[in-house]
């Protein structure tokens, strides 16, 4: 995870996989749900889907392990709502409930399937009745990245 923090953080961009197969299919998730709706955007990074959100008439809120990540957000996005927190405590740090919960790109970087649950289990906390959780993580075969990561391949 260390292409989060410090300067590393300006070489984080979106993969193939993600601009072509994952963002379409959260634009499809978010047009479900009615607009002027409150979206938390958990592992947010750099805030890449805040305009997305906007663009479907979210009221946007991320939050993120990362302080320089944040930091960038808040510098591309200075009206944004931004949180420092773990997705594994993240229910304590939110009185507010969420219509929808973007979990994109998280799951891979955790090293155990407990964390995995925890995130789930506090999304459930501060998830609105009828709200839902989308999880975003593009086929392992469609993205580079992903394949070095999970399958450690040194070719890629």
């Amino acid at each position: 995870m260390k292409e989060y923090f410090g300067k590393n953080i300006r070489l984080y961009g979106q993969t193939a996989g993600k601009t072509a197969l994952l963002i379409p299919a959260i634009k499809r998730m978010l047009a479900v749900k009615k607009s002027h709706s409150k979206l938390l955007d958990v592992g947010c990074g750099n805030a890449y889907f805040i305009d997305i959100a906007r663009e479907f008439g979210f009221e946007y809120s991320g939050l993120d392990i990362s302080q320089d990540m944040l930091d960038w957000a808040r510098d591309e996005h200075p009206d944004g709502k931004f949180t420092l927190c773990s997705a594994t405590d993240m229910a304590k740090h939110y009185s507010e409930k969420f219509d929808i919960i973007l979990i994109s790109m998280l799951f891979l970087h955790f090293d155990k399937k407990e964390d995995i649950l925890k995130t789930l289990i506090e999304s459930k906390k501060i998830l609105n009745p009828g709200g839902i959780v989308v999880i975003g993580n593009p086929h392992p075969c469609f993205d580079s990245y992903m394949r070095k990561k999970i399958f450690n391949q040194k070719d890629v």
